[in-house]
């Protein structure tokens, strides 16, 4: 039975490769705005957003996310932001990267 400020909670996380991961970047970026993957290691894969300013200073912001490799040697990744580095949005960095946890891959062209 649940207590009076309990509620039923259901979180579905979403899983994709790291290839995928880097088709999202590839497919969000644009002239200023630019996605990459910039580190990857077995439990972490960093993912570097830059908006140039009007001096042509980049500033990027570093989205971290979980990743594990299954038993393949696939990287997989959680698209789940565990920590936003270099964060200059005064704390609301993370919203850059919605566009890669709002992202349908279903709709890319695999043969890019």
């Amino acid at each position: 039975m649940l207590g009076k400020l309990e509620t039923w909670r259901n979180d579905k996380v979403s899983v994709i490769t790291l290839c995928q991961l880097e088709i999202i970047c590839d497919e969000l970026s644009s002239t200023c705005h630019k996605y990459r993957t910039v580190n990857v290691s077995p439990n972490r894969v960093r993912v570097e957003y830059s908006n140039p300013d009007e001096y042509g200073n980049s500033h990027p912001m570093v989205a971290v996310f979980p990743a594990y490799r299954n038993g393949w040697n696939i990287t997989n990744v959680v698209l789940e932001i565990i920590d936003v580095l270099h964060d200059n949005w005064n704390g609301e960095g993370h919203q850059a990267f919605q566009g890669i946890l709002d992202f349908d891959i279903s709709k890319t062209n695999p043969n890019k």
